[in-house]
């Protein structure tokens, strides 16, 4: 009576570091755009990856707010620094990028300003400052996926 299963559960799970970028850079949704940031990148390298994962959310027709949380996603989890950093301005004040760039700097501004007025609080865990969004690393995908699920 007790050897036997009462219920089985089992699942599929994908890790977003193991998957190549560059399929869902080419995919018409603004959300696979935004989590191509937290995959692997392709053979044209982060700098393009982060300039046409921006392109794709910026120019999609969601509105500000949900722009606003995939852009956050790419600038939080496709950083550039130093040297990277620099030539990624250099690709954003090409003419092609523009749109991107002039939308970008319009969310940026207005994220400021969000922040500049909003008291530093800690996280769930209270190691460290929620706009730092190191506990979040680990959630973001889930929260990102709920509120986008309703765009289509």
């Amino acid at each position: 009576m007790f050897d036997r299963a009462v219920l089985r559960f089992e699942y599929e799970a994908v890790g977003l570091p193991d998957l190549d970028a560059e399929h869902y850079l080419d995919l018409d949704n603004p959300l696979a755009s935004a989590l191509s940031a937290l995959m692997r990148p392709g053979p044209t390298g982060r700098l393009a990856q982060k300039l046409q994962s921006l392109r794709r959310v910026l120019l999609s027709d969601i509105d500000e707010a949900r722009k606003s949380l995939l852009v956050n996603t790419i600038e939080t989890y496709l950083p550039m620094s130093g040297s990277e950093a620099l030539q990624f301005e250099a690709l954003l004040g090409q003419e092609e990028a523009e749109e991107a760039r002039e939308m970008l700097t319009v969310l940026k501004s207005e994220e400021s300003s969000k922040e500049s007025s909003r008291a530093s609080r800690t996280c769930c865990y209270g190691n460290c400052v929620v706009s730092s969004g190191c506990c979040r690393k680990t959630i973001v995908a889930i929260g990102i996926v709920l509120r986008v699920l309703d765009m289509t």
